[in-house]
């Protein structure tokens, strides 16, 4: 039995500002690991003031646990990505040098350090630091009111095949009123848009059986033939690389979002494209690029769900239920040499990665993907069993954050 024990020091003010939800990353990390490493005892939080200024204060926690403990030679080089204390550890218990990783980098951000103390046979003690901003009230008259990015509902369409793009499109275009109607291929966007007049289009560039290029360019041909309406058609392009916006327009899209799609620029976009068409201009919007996902950052995934948790936590679900399924397929394209399909497989599972911030899992699925480009899948079953690993240990983390096992 374990038995889980915290304090607070006194002396911390009532309201701080700060990032919590790096905070609460943290914190799971640690007390993950602690509890993970300790059969029987305790697993100790302790939160005190280490300095007061003015304007903010630094906070110091620490974790302490009568685990198993780490070996002085492995307590410098335990926050390096891939660091793992010992091979029969990791065995036994799971890895944890990648989630110390992302303690070190996030705890850097927060403009602290941290650090471990740690004796064989007798515990750890993970401390770090982290600062935070005393709350200053302010009037009315001096905050600025943001201005709305959209307020008019849109009917629109979101042609997407991968069910985990659409929850992230369909809550954030219903979060701002929209109505939506999905399909999951070029050719039911092509049929759809004929039968309905949509305010927009919104179009993944790589689908199965007919591409968003392929779709516009017919969409386009019927608009011309026809004499019907321009409805405006924005390309959701995951990882844009050079010339994408190009091939967008030349398709006949009127702009396009790199996937992972962030809130604001996919609000942007909407506004931009339909006014544009409703004034008749012809000049296609600059649609800026989404900013690519760093480490496991779920400040980051919050921030694409446009600070919606309940819809994040939707997210994670539907990922830590779909995961194993896409490693299963991807198992099977290997053990088959079908390089077609495990490409397909592994395009398919980097949206969620990259939504999630999963940057460690999403670089072995671009390998992955990039093998199959290259015809070349000598050693895929081994990049697929580094995926694995990865993503049962971010299963754990999720898991946690979720409120699941404490």
């Amino acid at each position: 039995m374990i038995a889980l024990k915290y304090s607070v020091d006194g002396a911390i003010a009532d309201e701080l500002q700060g990032d919590a939800l790096r905070l609460r990353q943290i914190l799971i990390n640690l007390l993950g690991n602690a509890i993970k490493f300790t059969e029987t005892g305790t697993v100790d939080l302790r939160v005190a003031l280490e300095e007061n200024g003015g304007d903010g204060a630094l906070l110091r926690f620490a974790i302490s646990d009568t685990g198993i403990g780490i070996t002085k030679d492995k307590q410098a080089q335990i926050f390096d990505a891939f660091t793992q204390a010992d091979a029969s550890t990791t065995r036994r218990y799971g890895g944890t040098g990648l989630g110390l990783a992302i303690c070190s980098r996030l705890v850097q951000l927060m403009g602290g350090r941290i650090w471990v103390e740690s004796e064989m046979g007798r515990g750890s003690t993970f401390s770090f630091t982290a600062r935070f901003a005393v709350p200053v009230q302010s009037s009315v008259a001096d905050a600025a009111p943001a201005a709305p990015i959209n307020t008019a509902p849109l009917y629109l369409l979101l042609a997407e095949d991968n069910a985990f793009n659409q929850r992230v499109a369909v809550g954030l275009l219903e979060k701002k009123g929209h109505r939506v109607e999905v399909v999951g291929d070029g050719l039911g966007a092509v049929d759809l848009s004929a039968r309905h007049s949509f305010d927009a289009i919104l179009m993944d560039v790589q689908m199965p059986e007919m591409d968003g290029l392929q779709a516009t360019r017919m969409i386009r041909q019927r608009e011309g033939e026809s004499g019907s309406a321009r409805q405006p058609i924005i390309g959701l392009t995951a990882h844009a690389m050079q010339g994408d916006r190009e091939r967008c327009i030349e398709a006949g899209m009127d702009g396009y979002v790199a996937k992972p799609i962030q809130p604001a620029v996919l609000y942007a976009a909407l506004v931009e494209c339909t006014a544009n068409v409703a004034s008749g201009s012809s000049d296609a919007p600059e649609v800026a690029e989404a900013a690519a996902a760093s480490s496991l950052d779920l400040s980051a995934a919050l921030e694409r769900c446009d600070g919606d948790e309940e819809l994040l936590a939707g997210l994670i679900a539907i990922f830590r239920e779909d995961w194993p399924g896409y490693l299963q397929r991807m198992a099977a394209d290997i053990e088959s040499a079908d390089s077609g399909a495990l490409s397909r497989s592994a395009h398919a599972i980097k949206s969620p990665l990259a939504s999630l911030g999963l940057e460690v899992a999403l670089a072995v699925a671009v390998e992955l993907e990039q093998m199959c480009i290259d015809e070349q899948l000598t050693g895929a079953g081994q990049r697929l069993a580094v995926l694995r690993r990865e993503l049962e240990r971010v299963d754990t983390l999720l898991a946690l954050w979720q409120g699941e096992g404490q």
